[in-house]
């Protein structure tokens, strides 16, 4: 097969051999003709002499030189016609087809029958002509694509500019927030510092209270010590003196003691007095906690004035009392029942008005321990929100750092995105120019 495939290389598919074989064929012709030239001239020669007729131009070689002749002549007639059909022809169409093909004219092609080297010409010619058409088609196709996705790509971007510009302008405000959520953390720590300081003073109060009601609930059951006790001596006075008037006469004292214990009771009540008044103030400085306090407050006020009261009559029944011993000439067996009857009911009146500053005192106490518990509890509670609210200055600090640093990363990345967008519209326009040098190319024949 190489043999073969070499041979009609230099044969069949050579245009040298295309040209030669013919003159060879010519040449060999001429040859032959030369000889029956010769021939018929030697022939011719004979017959002219033996008719008498001068032979001598026919002497030489004659059919050499008609030969020659004639191959020259048919060599350059085959010659010129076999390189116009095999070489000429073909090149001016070459020669056309190149100049289409460096017009941009793409649509043309070659069609040239054989095998021989102008063919393989026009073959590459046509294989390169096919993959320049591929190639335009698929840069246009490409440069479409480039143009399509720059187009789309360039809205993005511009569309991720506006967003990113939309996005730091929120985080300016952000920041803003994170700095005012800062300020106002700082302001409520202050606050919190004096609702503190409000707190522990209320809990000096509240202590306070309480011992001055510790204090109260033990002079009541001193006084109502005393006051059994003032009443059991005035019975023991009775059951005693009551046969013998005039040792009764001396139970004057217990009047004297009476009188005594009267001012003692009118002290107690002023100051229990004062004490609901204080009370009633802490309770209104309390607020809402203090209402329940308040109350109490004034059941120990009333409580102090209806004991101001008693005192007051227990004073009109010593002066009654005196009034009597004055009289107890007259009428001792009166005074007799009046200690039997109104002084025992005095006395119990004055017991039971000492339980009731027992129980008072002891629901002030009770009152006092509760807002004392309150205000530990509020301090613990202040304690935690003073906590929290550290955190969250700490976050807002943190914070307004983040929104700082994030407003500087966008306007870079604005920045960033400005200059895309500036490389996308240049690879646009690229993209266009592209389509525009492309349209000079024909692909297709025209209709």
């Amino acid at each position: 097969m190489k043999i073969m495939d070499t041979l009609k290389k230099w044969t069949v598919e050579s245009i040298k051999f295309k040209l030669i074989f013919p003159i060879v064929l010519v040449q060999i012709l001429g040859t032959n003709i030369g000889k029956f030239v010769n021939f018929v001239l030697d022939t011719s020669k004979e017959v002219i002499a033996k008719a008498g007729i001068q032979n001598e131009f026919m002497e030489g070689n004659i059919g050499l030189y008609v030969s020659s002749v004639f191959s020259t002549l048919i060599s350059v007639l085959i010659v010129v016609f076999m390189y116009d059909r095999l070489v000429l022809r073909r090149l001016q169409l070459v020669v056309r087809f190149t100049d289409k093909l460096g017009a941009g004219d793409l649509s043309s092609e070659l069609c040239f029958k054989g095998n021989d080297d102008i063919s393989k010409l026009c073959k590459s010619l046509n294989t390169g002509s096919t993959s320049i058409k591929n190639l335009v088609v698929e840069i246009d196709n490409a440069s479409n694509n480039i143009q399509q996705s720059s187009s789309a790509i360039l809205d993005a971007t511009r569309n991720s500019t506006a967003s990113i510009a939309r996005i730091q302008s929120k985080s300016h405000i952000l920041a803003q927030d994170a700095t005012n959520l800062l300020n106002d953390t700082q302001r409520a720590k202050l606050s919190l510092l004096k609702i503190t300081r409000s707190n522990d003073e209320l809990s000096h109060k509240v202590k306070a209270s309480l011992e001055t009601s510790s204090a109260i609930k033990t002079r009541a059951t001193q006084m109502e010590v005393e006051a059994v006790h003032s009443l059991e001596k005035a019975i023991r006075t009775y059951e005693e003196k009551q046969q013998n008037l005039r040792n009764a006469l001396e139970a004057g004292r217990i009047v004297d003691e009476i009188h005594v214990i009267s001012a003692s009771i009118k002290e107690i009540s002023s100051q229990t007095n004062i004490l609901a008044l204080n009370a009633s103030i802490e309770a209104a400085r309390a607020g809402q906690q203090g209402k329940g306090f308040q109350v109490v407050a004034e059941r120990v006020k009333k409580l102090a004035g209806e004991s101001a009261e008693a005192i007051s009559h227990i004073d009109e029944m010593v002066v009654q009392v005196k009034n009597a011993f004055l009289k107890l000439g007259k009428s001792s067996q009166d005074i007799l029942d009046y200690m039997n009857n109104e002084a025992k009911a005095d006395y119990e009146l004055l017991i039971k008005t000492g339980q009731q500053y027992q129980r008072d005192a002891q629901a002030i106490l009770s009152l006092s321990e509760e807002v004392h518990t309150s205000t530990e509890v509020m301090g613990s509670a202040v304690a935690d929100i003073e906590e929290v609210i550290e955190g969250v200055s700490e976050s807002s600090s943190r914070a307004a750092g983040y929104t700082s640093e994030m407003k500087e990363s966008l306007g870079e990345m604005n920045e960033a995105m400005s200059k895309v967008t500036e490389s996308m519209e240049g690879q646009a326009e690229m993209s266009v120019q592209l389509r525009e040098s492309i349209k000079r190319f024909i692909i297709f024949p025209s209709m």
